[in-house]
């Protein structure tokens, strides 16, 4: 017996892993994700543990061999979109990353800015990123993610206020929409700004 669910995340990575690992809690396994689509199958209460990994910084063979180590480990992995884009057809801009990745296109790393990892619940730790340096580095790059999304966003925005006449009631609807949106991305930008400051304090702390 499978059951399918429609989602969309905004807190694309803590949001989502905590959604699965309380799918895995209540005995569902993730057996198949597109876009917006989760498709679970019936399995034992938490005997399945997920995280979800930031990966779009990768390039195209770099994910594949990362995929493979991980499947070395006895991890099962689905590539999964972030949908924070700026693009036309098969090819995305992102321009918070490193040169090389910042445009994604179709075959290649289009979509696949998420990583779905599926370990068996077997008591053994499951953190993908332990020394402190890398978990920084790591949640640096998510943090510019939403910062760039934030200040594009507004850019857009304006630009595109001062381009079209629109009634008083359909601007102020799209600028309420717009503000609800850039509030979250600075809230998760804020949220990633404490966790990386708290890393730094807590390796000075060691050193």
């Amino acid at each position: 017996m499978s059951k399918r669910y429609l989602r969309y995340f905004f807190d694309a990575l803590d949001g989502q892993q905590k959604w699965l690992n309380q799918m895995a809690k209540k005995g569902y396994r993730l057996v198949k994700t597109t876009n917006l689509t989760y498709q679970f199958v019936k399995c034992q209460p938490m005997e399945y543990q997920y995280r979800v990994e930031f990966v779009a910084d990768k390039y195209h063979r770099e994910l594949k061999d990362y995929e493979e180590f991980l499947a070395n480990m006895g991890y099962i992995t689905m590539e999964k979109n972030m949908n924070l884009h700026y693009g036309i057809g098969k090819v995305k801009w992102r321009p918070w990353l490193r040169k090389g990745t910042m445009v994604a296109t179709s075959p290649g790393n289009y979509n696949k800015e998420l990583l779905i990892i599926e370990k068996k619940n077997d008591g053994t730790p499951f953190a993908m990123h332990t020394d402190h340096a890398d978990i920084v580095s790591y949640l640096s790059k998510i943090r510019n993610t939403y910062l760039w999304s934030f200040l594009l966003l507004i850019l857009l925005t304006i630009l595109a206020v001062k381009e079209y006449e629109a009634s008083d009631l359909l601007r102020n609807a799209i600028l309420g929409c717009v503000a609800v949106l850039s509030a979250f991305y600075l809230y998760i930008t804020i949220r990633y700004s404490l966790a990386i400051h708290k890393y730094k304090q807590t390796k000075k702390i060691y050193e």
